[in-house]
């Protein structure tokens, strides 16, 4: 039984991810890459370019998989079509900002009912480095506020005191993807 159950998860781990073994081959400097289910080329010459194609099809993703199913991973923080960068740009395609709508500034990021959230840095009781939320309340009490996450089937408050620890997540760095809690199955669109 166990060496069927193991040849089962071989089957579907060769039928559904190319991805994986084209970054093998790109690791060990082979340029025999294959486009397949999971896996697409599109050529762009320019990072402005690459930014575009990447929310273009991110877009076209969230609306055939539904947000939370489709990831947007980058190997840059910095720069165009870098982590900083395509979450702007995803947060505004996906989650733009609405007259009167409650949101939160926090140095350059701006929070709204919605977003896709990672819990970064420090590891507490209630999230760890990587746990992704989502942001389903702001309490706006004078010029306190308190950003409501569901985070690890929880409600978690963010504030002033541990904002720092909160970040966008439409996009990630291929590093901190490997922290995350993402649940790879057959929707799963990694970009």
């Amino acid at each position: 039984s166990t060496r069927k159950e193991s040849s089962a998860a071989s089957d579907v781990y060769k039928r559904q991810a190319e991805i994986c073994i084209n970054a093998k081959k790109i690791k060990e400097g082979n340029t025999d890459i294959r486009e397949g289910k999971d896996f697409h080329f599109i050529e762009c010459s320019r990072m402005e370019d690459i930014k575009n194609a990447m929310a273009v099809q991110y877009v076209k993703d969230v609306d055939k998989y539904g947000l939370g199913n489709v990831f947007c991973l980058c190997p840059y923080i910095e720069h165009v079509a870098g982590v900083n960068d395509m979450n702007k740009c995803l947060q505004d395609l996906i989650n733009p900002l609405k007259e009167n709508e409650k949101h939160v500034l926090a140095g350059s990021l701006d929070f709204r009912i919605g977003d896709i959230v990672m819990h970064q840095k420090r590891n507490t009781e209630l999230a760890s480095n990587g746990d992704l939320g989502v942001i389903t309340d702001i309490i706006w009490d004078d010029e306190e506020y308190a950003i409501i996450v569901s985070m690890n089937g929880r409600e978690l408050s963010y504030d002033k005191d541990n904002i720092q620890y909160l970040t966008l997540a439409y996009a990630m760095s291929i590093h901190k993807s490997q922290l995350s809690l993402i649940h790879i199955s057959e929707p799963t669109r990694l970009l």
